[in-house]
């Protein structure tokens, strides 16, 4: 009997030292956020840059020469086993 009043004793001064632990104060606010920043509805529907002055070549009409055909194979021998 005496080995299970020790161990209630005991349980109930790790449950009151974890409550008071858990207890602590909370945790400063976080700073404050920088001012938004608002943009003009000019900005936002502009669109992209335009693209640097190049000049512009018309397409071309050139069909490329044929490809070269590969080289025959060996014939292959029959399998054997696995």
């Amino acid at each position: 009997m005496a080995r299970i009043r020790t161990f209630l004793v005991g349980l109930l001064l790790a449950g009151s030292v974890t409550s008071a632990i858990a207890q602590t104060n909370p945790p400063p606010p976080p700073a404050q956020r920088p001012p938004a920043i608002i943009i003009s509805p000019n900005e936002i529907y502009r669109g992209p840059p335009l693209p640097p002055d190049r000049p512009d070549f018309a397409p071309r009409s050139e069909i490329a020469p044929p490809m070269e055909s590969a080289p025959p194979l060996p014939p292959m021998s029959p399998r054997v086993g696995n």
